[in-house]
């Protein structure tokens, strides 16, 4: 049996199966609904496609089943787990597949073949309460990379995947043994038991002090204050120093029960601040701060609070983009405006800080530089040690990456500096330090050796004309202007091929073709004069002028209340170089960066955040500049920014600091296409 003959013929019936909800699912606002109906579908229409396919289908033997859809072929039977993915990073998803026992039986015992079909989907930002299947992946569970496994969960313990199917589908072994598969998965079964045997002695001795203790305290886990530890009794006097500053009135009617269900005493009023410590901050200042500010980004609060906040950004330099802040857009943390204000305001000189952050603050691009910039480098403040929780589920309902930082006050950062990534009930000690500028992201290595081979080998040398980009955004509207076939009745002027995963594997012609209704020699959006010009295309757009017109995003908005609502994102001259050096930029782990030309005249187009590129004006300029950047470190500087299979991976603004642009005149002809 092939199994990935078998996956790719699985792939292709779900696809015809669910291909209308390419462009939305009404009604489907929700999550959970969506993978609801996905399974509905599929399960009305199991038995026709194993008809078509020569398969026989199987039920469901019971309850301990691990996959949701089967069938058997050649004596063997094939178990289908369905997975729908939020592609929303800020929703939660545990990876859940099944518990270690249920699939090793199923494995060895029954000789099945263990398959995921994986269905990722976003929020439409086009049509309101509807959601998009963004892609359908097949792939068998043993295939995949050895990260891609880990086991949680006392008892049983359950499997769960780290990376969904699609950011690891360049890296699946297609042709994997069963065997090896058994030596990969036994080993970090082994790994998790001992961890969990250790965690039970741990236990079993909580249990055994209660009872040495006459029963009269219990406490599971080791969260004992120092105080504790020492044998003091926690007095009025010690309580005294203890303050909390918290904004929500409920969570603090909740703190006072549980402080009074523990201690058998109130906590002291005077000590307790009702209070938002950026617009009415107490201006107390203490020894030792403690802190789980809200994250959140900027753009995603209410739009009164946005307008509060506005110039604590702007006083605490957290913005590089005012622009975007002034308008709404700007995509800082909130988190990162409560710990630059408590550090300023209410910590004492030489006194330490420790905050649950999200760790995008020191490990992501831009959005907060200015962060790193007024909290990291800052005179008389120190960045002292990260901790990257890896393991500990602090808050079970959050799949943002984070951690505990550690600020000290009186002095000043040093890199590197320590980092911890939890692992195997432990830590393993790393180092980080930023990468060019003293603002870039922390990249993560192991000795300062390894910091010297990150550091980039050569810089290459740019026209400011240059800079690399992502590729075209059609801000949700994808089934407007993006073909899987030329449309003969639109104008050939203005459809361009557009790249795809299959560009990157070897092939020459395009699967998809995408509509810019632009000048090439400009890159200008037409103006509805010139778009009149073209009856068929401008008919084409007003038929769409709906769902067009509903797009979201502030730069897009600015088009759209010019009446050029027919506009994109990502479009200019460069989009129209006739020669580009494209990398993929988004969900992978390999850096390879190729050269693309045109298809009849017409320069290759990248999509969205999928892809990255640099425009060139010659096939030379081109290949010389691919050369240069395979050439260079940018692989090892990604991966030690642990960013492989993220929507971060290899984006334009972690390229640049392998770049210098120097600035020179160019004509508005210079990327034209012949």
């Amino acid at each position: 049996m092939n199994l990935r003959e078998l996956c790719q013929t699985l792939e292709s019936e779900l696809s015809k199966l669910f291909e209308e909800l390419r462009s939305g699912i009404a009604a489907r606002e929700d999550s959970r609904a969506f993978g609801a109906m996905i399974e509905h579908r599929i399960t009305r229409n199991w038995k026709a496609i194993c008809s078509r396919r020569g398969f026989t289908p199987v039920d469901l033997p019971g309850r301990r089943t691990i996959f949701d859809f089967g069938f058997s072929v050649d004596d063997r039977v094939v178990g289908v787990d369905v997975k729908t993915k939020d592609l929303d990073t800020t929703k939660y998803s545990d990876g859940g597949i099944c518990a270690v026992g249920n699939l090793l039986k199923f494995l060895a015992n029954d000789h099945g073949h263990f398959i995921i079909a994986e269905f990722g989907h976003n929020l439409s930002s086009v049509k309101t309460k509807t959601r998009d299947l963004e892609y359908i992946r097949v792939a068998p569970f043993i295939s995949l990379p050895v990260t891609a496994y880990r086991i949680e969960n006392l008892g049983t313990g359950q499997v769960r995947l780290n990376f969904t199917i699609n950011q690891v589908w360049d890296e699946i072994e297609w042709d994997r043994d069963i065997k090896k598969f058994y030596d990969y998965f036994s080993d970090l079964a082994i790994k998790h038991y001992q961890r969990v045997g250790r965690d039970a002695l741990k236990r079993i001795e909580a249990i055994e002090t209660f009872r040495r203790n006459d029963y009269t305290r219990f406490q599971f886990v080791p969260l004992i204050t120092a105080a504790e530890e020492q044998e003091l009794e926690v007095d009025a006097a010690m309580l005294a120093r203890l303050f909390l500053i918290e904004s929500c009135g409920d969570s603090l009617e909740r703190f006072r029960s549980w402080f009074y269900l523990h201690r058998r005493k109130p906590f002291p009023e005077g000590n307790i601040f009702c209070t938002d410590v950026v617009l009415n901050n107490p201006r107390r200042r203490f020894d030792v701060l403690v802190g789980n500010p809200p994250w959140v980004n900027f753009s995603d609060l209410p739009e009164a609070y946005k307008e509060a906040l506005k110039p604590e950004f702007i006083k605490y330099k957290l913005i590089d983009d005012r622009q975007a802040l002034l308008l709404g857009a700007a995509r800082v943390d909130l988190s990162a405006l409560v710990i630059a204000i408590t550090l300023e305001l209410n910590l004492h000189a030489a006194g330490e800080a420790f905050f649950f952050v999200p760790l995008s603050l020191f490990l992501n691009e831009s959005a907060h530089s200015g962060f790193r910039k007024s909290c990291i480098l800052a005179a008389e403040r120190e960045l002292v040690e990260i901790r990257d929780f890896r393991e500990s589920q602090v808050f079970p309902k959050i799949s943002a990456r984070f951690g505990v930082v550690h600020f000290k006050r009186g002095s000043e950062t040093s890199f590197p500096i320590p980092y911890k990534i939890e692992s195997n009930g432990g830590w393993l000690s790393r180092l980080a330090a930023p990468i060019g500028e003293l603002s870039s992201p922390l990249s993560i290595f192991e000795s300062t050796n390894e910091l010297e081979e990150v550091t980039p080998k050569l810089v290459i040398e740019l026209r400011e004309q240059q800079k690399p980009r992502q590729g075209v955004n059609t801000c949700g509207a994808n089934d407007v202007f993006v073909f899987d076939e030329l449309p003969t009745e639109l104008p050939s002027e203005f459809l361009f091929p557009l790249i795809t995963k299959e560009s990157f594997r070897g092939s020459r012609t395009p699967k998809k073709y995408i509509l810019l209704p632009y000048e090439v020699r400009t890159g200008r959006v037409l103006d509805e004069a010139t778009l009149l010009k073209y009856p068929r295309l401008h008919n084409y757009f007003v038929t769409n002028k709906e769902s067009l017109v509903r797009r979201k995003g502030v730069m897009l908005n600015t088009s759209i209340k010019r009446g050029a609502w027919w506009a994109c994102l990502g479009v200019g001259p460069y989009s129209f170089a006739p020669f580009k050096v494209v990398w993929e930029a988004y969900g992978k782990k390999k850096f390879k960066p190729r050269v693309f030309s045109s298809v009849d005249g017409k320069p290759w187009q990248g999509n969205q955040a999928m892809h990255a590129f640099i425009p060139c004006s010659t096939s030379r300029e081109a290949e010389e500049i691919c050369e240069c950047l395979v050439a260079s470190n940018i692989e090892r500087y990604l991966k030690s920014l642990n960013a492989e299979g993220t929507c971060n991976w290899a984006q334009p603004g972690r390229i640049k600091r392998f770049l210098r642009f120097k600035k020179e005149k160019v004509s508005t002809e210079e990327f034209q296409f012949s």
